[in-house]
């Protein structure tokens, strides 16, 4: 029995022992294989494209995601290879889709982007989002300049110019409707005293879908001297070079002058400084006499103007050297009432009497 036995066990192990060694590693490596071909799960990153065969007439308010995680579900030998792949995008088109519409990500669309049959998609991060459109305008807006302080006193500030004065706006109806006008940055006027040209940027302009042709504009101020008015009463009329030999005097001998110019200027401006401005010319009076001669009224260097209400005068040329006659006293002329004219006799009427006068 213990002999039978013994050979039974020779037999199951020595006999054809080549082939069962062949065949116990084959086991063990189909066993290995199938252990490690089990069932796992993998996260993709898939990049989103979008494409809007419309953007030129509507603008998207809605964000859409720039990614999208795919849980997928296979043996893992068919998912080892996904590290290594470069994915491609996936596309996602919106041209027919209006406001308010859900987009969903298809699982077949992702399915024929990986090309890995036997792929379980298991979810889909994010699955869908909400469109959102709005109509794109145009409206022409007005620029208006801005400023900070004052300018001196004694000047005063023109109207801003500006290039350009309006600018295009384009961009979502809903936020380009809400503008009126547009604004430059503040500009500062304390201390300047003479014309402003800078270019300047716009402020607060508005970023969510909204273009402006132009953010900068050029902006001219004239910063000019406040004009300022008086009336100087009583100027002594001067007659300057006269010949040393005569004596020359005008007359009138004094006038009223109106001056017109910076008001700072103005305001310094003394009846005495006057002379060196307002002035008769004596070096063509060559005779004794009476003479009819122009007031000279010269240019102010800080561009004061002088007017006056007349402008020819009366000169008078003496030479002290000869002895001149008073002229004759005349007497005056006393006005004569005249005599009241005596009203002339009526006609006789048809009828009447005519009575000779009666003697005296």
């Amino acid at each position: 029995m213990k002999q039978r036995l013994s050979d039974i066990a020779r037999h199951i192990f020595v006999h054809n022992f080549k082939l069962k060694l062949l065949s116990l590693v084959l086991a063990v490596v189909l066993f290995v294989l199938v252990r490690a071909d089990r069932v796992v799960e993998r996260t993709v990153t898939l990049d989103v494209v979008v494409i809007d065969k419309r953007q030129k007439s509507r603008y998207r308010l809605s964000e859409i995601p720039t990614m999208v995680k795919v849980r997928l579900r296979s043996r893992i030998t068919k998912l080892r290879g996904l590290d290594e792949m470069a994915l491609p995008p996936l596309e996602v088109d919106i041209s027919k889709r209006r406001n308010g519409d859900r987009f969903h990500f298809e699982e077949s669309t992702i399915a024929r982007l990986l090309r890995i049959p036997g792929v379980k998609i298991v979810e889909i991060s994010p699955a869908s989002f909400v469109l959102q459109f709005s109509k794109i305008i145009r409206r022409t807006l007005p620029v208006r300049a801005q400023f900070r302080g004052q300018v001196p006193n004694g000047y005063v500030r023109g109207p801003a110019q500006l290039k350009p004065p309006f600018v295009v706006v384009k961009g979502a109806e809903e936020n380009v409707q809400r503008l009126r006008y547009l604004e430059t940055q503040p500009i500062e006027l304390s201390g300047n005293v003479s014309d402003l040209n800078l270019n300047i940027g716009l402020e607060n302009l508005p970023t969510n879908f909204v273009e402006f042709e132009t953010k900068t504009v050029s902006v001219t101020i004239p910063i000019t001297p406040k004009v300022g008015k008086t009336r100087i009463r009583n100027v002594a009329v001067i007659v300057r070079n006269c010949n040393p030999d005569f004596i020359c005097s005008a007359r009138p001998k004094r006038v009223d002058v109106y001056v017109e110019g910076p008001e700072l200027d103005v305001r310094k401006l003394r009846a005495a400084e006057l002379e060196r401005f307002i002035y008769i010319e004596g070096n063509q009076l060559t005779k004794p006499g009476e003479h009819r001669a122009q007031l000279v009224i010269r240019a102010h260097p800080d561009g004061l103007q002088f007017f006056t209400e007349r402008t020819y005068f009366l000169v008078t040329v003496v030479d002290p050297r000869k002895k001149t006659t008073p002229p004759p006293e005349t007497k005056p002329v006393i006005p004569q009432p005249r005599p009241t004219p005596r009203p002339l006799p009526l006609p006789p009427r048809q009828g009447d009497v005519t009575m000779p006068p009666a003697d005296r």
